[in-house]
């Protein structure tokens, strides 16, 4: 294995919405989440840089209520592929 996991990764399928500030929003779907990750597939014009910052919500209402939005940082991505870093809290 060439990456460290530090977590499970569970292969999803979850409609999401992603927002890139300044640049606009468009839906993907997760391949699988982790604790402290996420792989989207989505239909970018541009391909955002590592350390870019965007916007995930899930595409849903729960309860009537939507989903939060979590802030992600750009790991890696290609053309339809992009792995988020997402926020981790220790619950120590």
């Amino acid at each position: 294995m060439s990456e460290l996991q530090l977590h499970e990764r569970i292969e999803v399928a979850l409609k999401m919405k992603i927002t890139w500030p300044g640049k606009g929003t468009v839906f993907g779907t997760t391949r699988y989440v982790s604790d402290d990750e996420t792989l989207l597939v989505a239909d970018f014009e541009e391909v955002p840089a590592p350390g870019t910052e965007m916007l995930l919500q899930l595409d849903c209402t729960v309860l009537g209520r939507e989903a939060p939005v979590v802030k992600a940082t750009v790991l890696r991505a290609e053309r339809w592929e992009i792995v988020f870093r997402l926020p981790v809290e220790n619950a120590d």
